[in-house]
Parts: structure tokens; C-alpha cells; sequence
């Protein structure tokens, strides 16, 4: 792996890419660009790679993998909000907890 990008300000990594192998990721929304084709080399990219797959993917047989039957799970959050907080963490956990009811645990 090497850096793909990295952060004008702080000088953090903000992308990777393999050095032999066609993967490459973003720590930023690629989307989200200053202008209308800033970071369009990056779907170009993708894309490219997925056309030229040379045979299609096969799956492993979904039997293969066994899926883990929990009945309880731990969930630490910070509790409730107020009206006014922030909520960003939980939203997320009461989301977490909507999936888990969904799923009947």
C-alpha cells in the first residue's frame, strides 16, 4: 500500500491505493468535489477496472460461511438527548438498536 492522497492542511492520509493489486480507497467524499470534475479520475478508474475483469466473480457458496446466532448484545452509548445536543452518536445507536429488534435480538 502507499498513499494515494494526503491532507494539504494537516498532512494526514486521506487515500491509499495497492501497489500491485487494482484497489484504491478515499477517506473523503470523492462527490463532493470543488468543481464539477475534480476527482472524476477516481470513477474513471473504478470503472475501468470492473470492465476489464477478465472472467465474472463467482461468490463462495453463502453455506460455506455460517451465520452466528446472538441472543444478547451490549450496546454503550451515551444515553439519551436533550432537546438542543448534538445527536450524531445517538442517532447511530438508536439505529443499531432498531436493527437489532429487526433481527429479534
Amino acid at each position: 500500500w502507499k498513499p494515494l492522497f494526503m491532507n494539504a492542511n494537516d498532512m494526514t492520509n486521506e487515500g491509499i491505493v495497492h501497489t500491485n493489486k487494482p484497489y484504491f480507497s478515499v477517506q473523503f467524499h470523492p462527490e463532493a468535489s470543488g468543481g464539477p470534475t475534480d476527482t472524476a479520475f477516481l470513477f474513471e478508474k473504478f470503472v475501468g477496472h470492473v470492465r476489464n475483469i477478465p472472467q465474472p466473480l463467482m461468490l463462495q457458496d453463502g453455506l460455506a460461511y455460517q451465520r452466528k446466532i446472538y441472543k444478547k448484545v451490549l450496546l454503550v452509548g451515551s444515553g439519551g438527548l436533550s432537546i438542543g445536543q448534538a445527536g450524531e452518536f445517538d442517532y447511530s445507536g438508536s439505529q443499531c438498536i432498531k436493527a437489532l429488534k429487526e433481527e429479534g435480538i
